[in-house]
């Protein structure tokens, strides 16, 4: 009896040590939608700009380059490419940026790596997972670098209406940590792919899939088609890790789930402070 009284004191006073203890492994949740109008304004011309300067193939591949000047542009030497990262590229939204755009896409194609082990999974880089399910029901997380959980989610349910006749919706976010803001579009169905984008392809399962994602930076974009820089273990087993093929993993999550299939994937994107502008270069805003 007296074991048992003393076991009870022990606890009652270990309890609020414990709830005391710094829970460190727990992420802080960030990020909201945009919703100040004139700034949704400003980021709905700079997307539209981007989207148009991808039709016209005016962009600069993300890919570290043999014999390339630092700050050269480049636009017009792409035999000089080496380790290209597949499915992104940079879009120039002002021109005093056109002299660095070369050394950022070097910069960018260091940071997000060269496609190794998983690079989806990695979390010394920053990283998003995106889902949907039943033709809407989108999540969106990301990962600020060093993180092994989400630091930022966003549950949305916008579904595309009338695909053959409408544009797919643009979801805009901000403050999510180590990402600054950034655009997400789902681009296809399973019995339409937008064209307002190049290259787009319809999905395998019923419902919504392949975002892009547009990163605003300061006077260029980043764009990610996820579908175009698809990874895959079995590349990865074979090169023994030293080749993944894309930065991106994705599939379906759960093929018995009710009211239709959930289907998601993961990406390693470059974090805000990434792909920066020299000292040298246009002002920060």
């Amino acid at each position: 009896m007296k074991f048992t009284s003393s076991a009870a004191a022990i606890a009652l006073l270990a309890a609020p040590m414990a709830q005391a203890l710094p829970r460190t492994n727990m992420p802080q949740i960030s990020g909201h939608p945009i919703r100040d109008v004139e700034r949704l304004a400003e980021l709905e011309a700079l997307h539209n700009t981007t989207l148009s300067k991808l039709m016209e193939g005016d962009y600069q591949p993300v890919a570290r380059r043999a014999g390339s000047a630092a700050g050269e542009n480049n636009l017009d030497k792409r035999v000089t490419l080496i380790l290209g990262v597949s499915g992104m590229v940079l879009v120039e939204v002002a021109k005093e940026v056109a002299p660095f755009l070369g050394e950022i896409a070097n910069s960018i194609a260091g940071a997000v790596g060269d496609m190794k082990d998983q690079v989806w999974h990695d979390e010394t880089k920053c990283r998003t997972y995106f889902q949907t399910h039943a033709g809407g029901e989108e999540e969106i997380r990301t990962y600020n670098r060093g993180s092994s959980g989400a630091t930022a989610t966003h549950n949305l349910n916008a579904g595309w209406v009338d695909p053959e006749n409408n544009a797919p919706p643009v979801h805009y976010f901000k403050d999510d940590q180590g990402m600054g803001e950034y655009s997400v579009q789902f681009t296809a169905t399973d019995s339409h792919a937008w064209g307002g984008i190049e290259g787009t392809t319809k999905c395998s399962i019923q419902g919504l899939c392949h975002p892009q994602y547009i990163f605003y930076r300061d006077g260029y974009n980043i764009v990610l088609d996820t579908w175009k820089s698809e990874g895959r273990v079995s590349a990865c087993q074979y090169s023994g890790g030293e080749d993944c093929a894309g930065l991106c993993a994705f599939g379906v999550k759960d093929q018995f789930s009710n009211n239709g299939v959930k289907w998601g994937g993961d990406c390693a994107v470059p974090c805000a402070d990434q792909g920066g502008l020299p000292d040298s270069s246009v002002e920060s805003k």
